[in-house]
């Protein structure tokens, strides 16, 4: 391998190091809650879904993660089966950006 192209993927190898992995996760949760949860929840998790659910925005992450693994388990309604859909990852980062909207820190 030529010197030009060891330093020019050393200089990629470096700028992927540079990106926070933590705003690549809020970003994946918040396009993650406008694709799946804001229809219902509205767009900052203060409403109560189909007029049952208390806002999402006002939970911590482990409960919401609990509830959406709970959920994921034993799936009985349309939502749930959305939620059966998410991994892990995914339900992390949408419990961090759910919990960031509101009180649920």
């Amino acid at each position: 391998m030529s010197f030009r192209i060891r330093g020019a993927a050393a200089a990629l190898f470096i700028a992927v190091l540079a990106v926070p992995l933590p705003a690549l996760a809020d970003e994946d949760g918040a396009e993650l809650f406008r694709s799946t949860c804001a229809d219902c929840h509205g767009a900052k998790g203060d409403q109560r879904a189909l007029g049952q659910s208390r806002p999402i925005a006002t939970l911590d992450a482990a409960t919401i993660t609990e509830t959406l693994i709970a959920r994921r388990a034993a799936p009985r309604t349309m939502q749930d089966r959305v939620k059966a859909a998410l991994t892990d990852d995914e339900v992390k980062a949408l419990a961090d950006y759910v919990s960031s909207l509101g009180g649920g820190s």
